[in-house]
């Protein structure tokens, strides 16, 4: 078995399509589907910076559900109809099938890890 080992801050930083263009994605870890059994397998991790005054946009995950991390800065997370203020060492959990956003509403930066995983059907 082999070791990896990834430094963070060599990722690109990509745009992700439908999230929109003030957030820039990390992908840490990439993609795996359940195995038999499985009631749910982590699909991917990732850092994201959203820039200030921007968003990821209003999106939802049919069959994944979300944890959002707040390394730095803070923002407003949407999930569903409820908004809160968030800020570093915050942790929100973001249940499949409900429409959710994160918005920076601040003059810096704000990076926030985020997990998926999927949810067999």
């Amino acid at each position: 078995m082999e070791m990896d080992v990834i430094h963070v801050k060599e990722i690109e930083k990509i745009i992700m399509p439908g999230h929109g263009e003030t957030s820039l994605y990390q992908q840490i870890l990439g993609t795996s589907t359940p195995k038999p059994g499985m009631t749910k397998a982590i699909t991917s991790l990732w850092i994201m910076t959203i820039k200030p005054g921007g968003t990821n946009k209003r999106h939802v995950h049919e069959d994944q559900e979300q944890v959002y991390f707040v390394l730095e800065g803070e923002g407003i997370v949407e999930v569903g109809e409820e908004r809160r203020k968030v800020k570093a060492w915050d942790v929100v959990y973001l249940p499949p099938k409900i429409p959710h956003a994160f918005y920076n509403d601040t003059e810096t930066p704000c990076l926030v890890m985020g997990i998926s995983a999927k949810i067999p059907r």
